[in-house]
């Protein structure tokens, strides 16, 4: 009777002993993933930051009004972001500083300035103006009057983003400075192909910033 009550024992223990290892890889082993992954981001992030402050300070004490950098995209949820001094709706990391920013998109609903104060790398940079652009065209169509029927193409609008997308691959930044104003500039090779075949086909005109938001 013993025996049999200590080899049930062994069974109990050895199934309790199964089940809390399952339960460590189950739940343990994701999270620290999570955390390697994320601290991994946060590092690319950071040396990212350093190269991009780096890159425009230089520009900015030299005596050029426009250049071209190329920096290392790495993962496609996070970006960069800029404000001036003046700018209300700057992250209060920024402090009474214009400053450029890389941070984690986290949810759709999170402002730029959200994000950024929670989870951004800033650095300040030495200028009291900086627009941050990446432009796409929309489609804007007619609603049935006139000559265009409903759904047909009228025109195109040129709008602009106020990050860049940090996608794992190499980024040509145009930088633009004019008097106390710095412009860093993105145009994607979807933007650049699409406003070229329009162009080219002269069938459409591009209005800038009309109809965007």
């Amino acid at each position: 009777m013993k025996s049999k009550k200590a080899n049930l024992s062994n069974l109990v223990g050895a199934i309790i002993a199964i089940v809390g290892l399952s339960l460590f890889f189950f739940v343990a082993i994701p999270r620290l993933y999570g955390t390697i992954t994320s601290d991994k981001e946060t590092e690319s992030a950071k040396s990212l930051a350093n190269v991009v402050e780096a890159k425009i300070k230089a520009f900015l004490e030299s005596d050029f009004t426009a250049a071209n950098i190329t920096v290392q995209g790495f993962n496609e949820n996070w970006y960069l972001a800029g404000w001036g001094k003046n700018d209300l709706d700057r992250p209060e990391k920024c402090y009474f500083d214009s400053c450029i920013c890389i941070c984690k998109s986290e949810s759709p609903s999170n402002t730029l300035k959200d994000s950024c104060q929670k989870n951004g790398i800033c650095r300040k940079i030495e200028i009291e103006k900086i627009s941050i652009e990446e432009p796409f065209l929309l489609e804007k169509k007619g609603q049935g009057s006139g000559q265009l029927g409903e759904g047909q193409i009228e025109y195109y609008s040129e709008c602009y983003g106020k990050s860049i997308d940090l996608f794992p691959q190499l980024i040509e930044i145009e930088l633009s400075k004019k008097q106390d104003k710095f412009i860093i500039r993105y145009l994607s090779e979807a933007y650049k192909q699409k406003k070229q075949e329009i162009e080219t086909e002269r069938k459409y005109e591009i209005k800038k910033g009309e109809g965007c938001f």
